[in-house]
């Protein structure tokens, strides 16, 4: 049954969305259309780090203050930058590729 309303949904294009709970434990079901991409690796908030320093190179090298730990990030991540004065090389908000 359930299936069969996911296919009726589609037919539609409109998303589906099913949950279920017993007790203390659930589950959910979401379907959004071909078109929905999930670029979402582990599902945990994005991390932040603190610049400590750019060095001004095509492409710019960045380098995170290592108080805050590893930034964990791999080649084909993307990251983006926030609160920025005076770093010629680098936009705020825009994506950048690791």
């Amino acid at each position: 049954l359930v299936i069969q309303l996911n296919e009726a949904c589609r037919e539609q294009k409109v998303s589906f969305i099913y949950s279920l709970t017993m007790s203390v434990f659930g589950m959910a079901f979401c379907d959004f259309g071909d078109a929905f991409v999930v670029a979402d690796k582990d599902g945990e908030a994005a991390a932040t780090s603190q610049i400590e320093s750019v060095v001004h190179e095509n492409p710019a090298v960045v380098k995170v203050l290592e108080d805050h730990g590893r930034h964990g990030l791999e080649d084909g991540d993307k990251v983006s930058f926030a609160r920025l004065h005076g770093v010629p090389g680098l936009e705020e908000g825009r994506e950048y590729a690791i």
